[in-house]
Order: structure tokens, then C-alpha cells, then sequence
């Protein structure tokens, strides 16, 4: 019987002894760690408090202001815009080489004067006049729409006024190619072109509210002569005049104001108005001529009634 000799340090026996040991330990170690792991599971998260798990308010958004509604009854102005001196010669539109528009004989339309409608002077047409001060609002603007439209190649009505944030649509009844073109203060708020009676109509309510002092002023390019004039006012009261020159301006309470009149060429005229409670307001008279005067205030005018003169005594009557 032979004896078993251990291993020496110096020999190949024990060096490769001491690798088999080393990879046992090695792989029991990492057989120990994952099974450490694997009976833990997963880390439990610590509980929430109150204050963390209770719902964040949302927050409100901000209220809508109600404004109110325009006043329903009181005083009734009117009067005439007129013009006065000789007017001037009345010229054919020219309409381009549109084969549609070439068609349509038209007049120019930016100053149109009633010389048969009576009185000093002849009535003028598509004057916008409103009350400047003292009117309130703003109010709650009608939801019904302005409607405007391209219609024979010009823009109906040429002049018109909205309550701010009231609807005010744009179509074209013709058929030829038109752009609707807004400006405020002669920059470009909208441009977008209608191709004929079918193309659906432009809302600009939106762009509208740019206008403040000044109308929004509607061009079409491709036409150039096609032009039209929007006043965007807080309040109701305001008119633009008839083919005779009138106006009138419905419900306004008692107080005093001022009222302007605005026409396209001839400029701007003011007045002052007094509206009480136990009388009739008197009727204003805007008058115009083509050298446009300073917009200083005037007194507004009663219309008087014709005076008759005492008839004269008869020749050789006693008394």
C-alpha cells in the first residue's frame, strides 16, 4: 500500500489544487448572492402622505366678463349729411380686363350725392356717423351678422358699422375671382381670395378687433377700384346715411355728446348734442364740401320751420 502524498507548494499539483479550490468558492459565493436577491423581492416604497395622494385642485379658468345689454329705449337723433357747393363730375368706373366685371357698367361710388332730395344742398350717402363720448359700453354685440358682399364688382354696402365682437361675413355673389383684403391703418390684417359663388364666406370678427380709431378698410386687389369701409364701435349708436343723406340713432339715453360724421373723401364733422328727458332732441345737419374742414366741434342745428311772413297790408287800406 502506497501513501498519499499531499501536495507541495513547489509543484504543479498543488498550484492547480489551489485554482480548482479558488473557482469552487468563487461560484458558491455568487450561488449565495442570488439567492439573497431572489428572496428579498422587490423594495417596498414608503407610504404616501395625505397631503401627497389628496387631488391638486384644478385651477378656474378666468371668468368671463358679462357685459350688458344696450340700452332698449330713449331718445331718437336723426338728421341729414348733405353736401354743399357744386359737386363734382361724376366719371364711369373703369372695370379692367375682367371679362365678368368688364361687363357691369357702374359709376364710382365714393362720393354719391342726391341732387333730388330737397333742401340746401344734396343729400350724401354712405356717411358713417356715431357717438364719440359719453355713450357707455362696451355692450353685448348682436350676435346676428353683418353680411357684406362682392356683388357686381364692387363691395355692398361700401360703408357699415358693427357693435365689436358681432359677426360680420364677406361673401362674393359673382362669378369671377375676388381677394378679400383687410387693412387696419394700412397694414394687412387678412388676405385670402373667395374664388367665385360657391367659395363659403370669410368671418372677420377676429380681425376686426384691430379696428379702434380708424375703419377696417376691405380691398380687393385683383379690382382694384372694389373698396369698403367697417367701423368697429363699443356701443349701438351709430347710422350710416340713406341714399337722401338721413340718419337716425335709436334708444339713447339723456346726456350730452358728441356726435361725428365720417366720409371716406370728404373727411370728418362733429357736433354737439344735448338729448333730455322732456323733449325731442333737435335734428343735426352734417354739412360737407370737397375742401374737408378742421374736425372742431360745432353746436348742433334744430332744422327750423319755415316762418311766414305777415301778409302786407292791401293799397289804399286804412290802418
Amino acid at each position: 500500500m502506497h501513501p498519499v502524498l499531499a501536495p507541495t507548494a513547489a509543484g504543479p499539483s498543488y498550484r492547480l489544487h489551489r485554482a480548482r479550490h479558488g473557482a469552487a468558492a468563487a461560484l458558491l459565493g455568487a450561488l449565495a448572492v442570488a439567492g439573497c436577491n431572489q428572496g428579498a423581492g422587490p423594495e417596498t416604497p414608503a407610504p404616501r402622505t395625505v397631503a401627497e395622494t389628496a387631488p391638486r385642485p384644478v385651477a378656474a379658468p378666468p371668468p368671463v366678463p358679462q357685459l350688458p345689454p344696450p340700452p332698449q329705449s330713449g331718445a331718437e337723433v336723426s338728421g341729414r349729411a348733405i353736401f354743399v357747393g357744386k359737386p363734382p363730375a361724376v366719371a364711369p368706373q373703369p372695370r379692367g380686363s375682367d371679362p365678368f366685371c368688364a361687363g357691369v357698367t357702374l359709376q364710382d361710388d365714393s362720393l354719391v350725392i342726391d341732387l333730388g332730395s330737397g333742401g340746401p344742398g344734396g343729400g350724401l350717402r354712405s356717411v358713417l356717423v356715431r357717438v364719440l363720448e359719453a355713450a357707455g359700453g362696451p355692450y353685448q354685440p348682436p350676435r346676428s351678422p353683418v353680411l357684406i358682399t362682392q356683388s357686381q364688382c364692387r363691395y355692398l354696402p361700401r360703408v357699415t358699422g358693427l357693435v365689436r365682437g358681432q359677426p360680420v361675413l364677406v361673401s362674393n355673389s359673382d362669378g369671377t375671382l375676388h381677394n378679400v383684403h383687410a387693412l387696419v391703418n394700412g397694414s394687412t390684417v387678412l388676405n385670402q381670395i373667395q374664388m367665385n359663388a360657391e367659395a363659403p364666406r370669410i368671418d372677420l370678427r377676429q380681425v376686426a378687433t384691430a379696428a379702434t380709431s380708424n375703419p377696417l378698410q376691405l380691398r380687393c386687389d385683383i379690382h382694384p377700384w372694389m373698396n369698403a369701409y367697417v367701423w368697429v364701435v363699443e356701443h349701438p349708436f351709430f347710422a350710416v346715411t340713406a341714399e337722401d343723406g338721413s340718419f337716425a340713432i335709436k334708444n339713447l339715453p339723456p346726456g350730452d355728446y358728441t356726435l361725428e360724421a365720417w366720409h371716406e373723401r370728404l373727411g370728418t364733422r362733429r357736433s354737439k348734442l344735448t338729448v333730455a328727458a322732456a323733449a325731442p332732441p333737435p335734428k343735426v345737419e352734417f354739412r360737407f364740401t370737397l375742401e374737408p374742414a378742421p374736425d372742431a366741434a360745432v353746436p348742433a342745428k334744430a332744422v327750423p320751420s319755415p316762418v311766414k311772413k305777415p301778409a302786407r297790408p292791401a293799397a289804399g287800406s286804412g290802418g
